[in-house]
């Protein structure tokens, strides 16, 4: 978007600027005229705004798209250098710093202490989407102090999330157990299972967004 700012004043001239006319003088009285000319000039100018503005409409969306899934304050708390594949490598490493996580549920259940949320992390691009082409990084445990609802974080949703790392937890699954980083998540989004836009967020002390 500041892209956009620094295009806006060199595109609205182009918008407002007034179609010129003749100015004709006789004896005293100053007409005005408009020739054929002058017609086919102020509709080429005429439209040559209107491709103006489409094309700052249209650099406008483009450019909205280009932000983060989460937003910008969240984001702000990420550590860019933090990698999840990192964190995964020695969790208790890097307690209080905040992670950004993009994956795949693999399971959520209500608990009394908040809702946990197991992800399969995968890579993200730079809107913090997971690619879920390439190659699964790991599994991270999201717990939400609060309730959320199963039903929705559900498995198989893609998700995005900025958590604060708080440790590990130790799972188990049949007779083995594995330890998993655990975050206290700041910000959460699911995203659309038909686009690539997030669908329904929840974000810790930013309020609700839908």
């Amino acid at each position: 978007m500041a892209r956009l700012a620094r295009l806006l004043p060199l595109l609205v001239p182009l918008l407002v600027r007034p179609i010129q006319f003749k100015r004709l003088k006789r004896n005293t009285v100053t007409e005005f005229r408009i020739s054929k000319k002058d017609i086919r000039s102020g509709s080429a100018i005429v439209w040559t705004r209107c491709l103006g503005l489409i094309a700052a409409l249209a650099l406008a969306v483009q450019l909205s798209g280009c932000g983060s899934v989460l937003s910008r304050k969240t984001m702000d708390q990420v550590d860019p250098k933090l990698s999840p594949d990192t964190v995964l490598n020695n969790p208790k490493a890097f307690i209080g710093q905040t992670v950004l996580v993009g994956g795949t549920i693999l399971s959520a259940e209500n608990l009394q202490e908040g809702t946990l949320v197991e992800v399969l992390a995968y890579p993200t691009d730079r809107r913090g989407e997971p690619q879920l082409s390439e190659p699964a990084l790991g599994r991270f445990l999201l717990l939400y102090p609060g309730y959320l609802d199963t039903l929705i974080y559900e498995q198989g949703r893609r998700i995005v999330a900025a958590g604060r790392i708080i440790g590990e937890r130790v799972t188990e699954a049949g007779e083995t157990s594995r330890a998993f980083p655990l975050l206290h998540p700041v910000e959460i989004k699911l995203l659309s299972e038909y686009d690539t836009g997030p669908r329904f967020g929840i974000g810790l002390g930013f309020g609700f967004g839908f």
